[in-house]
């Protein structure tokens, strides 16, 4: 799957169904359960899940397709790749972690 920027040019689409998957796994993991918490019924409930994921979606085309250089793919340490890496995966768990006090 080729996905094309603005200028036509070439851009990598891992980046962006790694991020519209996990939006759309928190959105419809945690969505409808917080809706319903607030008095609504679940078909709202999953509605309103189904349109976060949709807005997560467009945001992430927009930020990593649309406007995605692929000038920005330079060679990075590995170093600093694991660090990242086990950063975003720190950052995660504590977000899921928040996530889930509400409804204990």
């Amino acid at each position: 799957m080729r996905l094309r920027n603005r200028r036509g040019e070439a851009v990598d689409a891992v980046p962006f169904l790694v991020v519209s998957g996990l939006g759309l796994l928190l959105c419809v993991s945690f969505g409808p359960l917080y809706v319903a918490a607030l008095g609504l019924p679940w078909t709202v409930a999953v509605c309103a899940s189904g349109a976060a994921s949709v807005v997560v979606t467009a945001g992430a085309y927009y930020r990593l397709v649309w406007t995605g250089t692929p000038l920005r793919t330079a060679e990075i340490p590995p170093g600093s790749r694991l660090r990242r890496i086990l950063y975003a995966g720190v950052a995660l768990g504590l977000l899921l972690c928040l996530l889930s006090l509400p409804l204990l």
